[in-house]
């Protein structure tokens, strides 16, 4: 068990036993290759997933419950920092099975506190996009209750909710006029509903410059997108 206590006598040994060169080299500010949107669950840590040793100033993230960018401001805010003013030319949107915030969409949400319900809200959008999706490749009405107890549906739900978030910030770069940036969506897979061993990344929306391994479970149709669904349902995103 980590407690705060741990985190501090920690820092101590760090101070110890690093060079003051880890710190002078980005006194003047940072440049981080690449932004990164995932969950704030606590099994979703971008640098053990990938194997990549943690680096001061390579990795801007950017983490809340559900790795939502439409509709929560602050996300909003520091994904557009990172891409206009620090010039971050890639983004990886990183879902992943079992997700509590896309699980709590589809539930009684609105019974809890305020503040935690109005963050689950921002999910509504997905929430109809994953209804209207899944019950096509069903062929039938799957209803929101199943949904909600189907370890495949929500996974479904997880994977549409990173075309979403991409398609957002996408949609973000065009107003803004910014072009260069490579839009990733990804999904860890902890429960090995993609078929390989716990712990897979798999590649789900863009090039992602040819890495990882694109494997969706969402059809949305021949030749579509969530782009389609969308303009198909009406649905607009919240924040543009």
């Amino acid at each position: 068990m980590i407690t705060v206590k741990d985190v501090f006598e920690g820092n101590r040994r760090h101070v110890e036993g690093c060079t003051e060169e880890l710190y002078t080299a980005h006194l003047n500010g940072q440049a981080p290759t690449m932004c990164v949107v995932y969950c704030s669950d606590s099994r979703e840590n971008i640098h053990i997933i990938s194997d990549i040793e943690p680096k001061m100033g390579e990795i801007f993230t950017v983490e809340n419950a559900g790795n939502v960018v439409d509709g929560s401001v602050s996300a909003i805010g520091a994904v557009m920092y990172c891409l206009t003013h620090l010039k971050t030319g890639e983004l990886l949107v990183l879902g992943h099975t079992g997700c509590g915030a896309v699980t709590a969409v589809f539930g009684d949400y609105k019974s809890d506190r305020q503040v935690i319900s109005e963050h689950i809200r921002v999910l509504e959008n997905v929430k109809r996009i994953a209804l209207h999706v899944v019950s096509r490749m069903e062929d039938c009405d799957v209803p929101m209750d199943e949904i909600a107890r189907s370890d495949k549906y929500l996974s479904l739900a997880s994977e549409i909710n990173v075309d979403y978030q991409c398609e957002f910030v996408k949609s973000m770069l065009e107003r803004e006029g910014i072009e260069g940036v490579n839009v990733v969506g990804a999904m860890h897979d902890l429960h090995r509903v993609y078929g390989g061993r716990n712990g897979g990344l798999y590649l789900t929306f863009g090039p992602g410059n040819d890495a990882g391994v694109k494997k969706k479970l969402v059809d949305y149709g021949s030749g579509r997108n969530v782009r389609d669904v969308m303009d198909e349902l009406g649905v607009s995103f919240y924040k543009l």
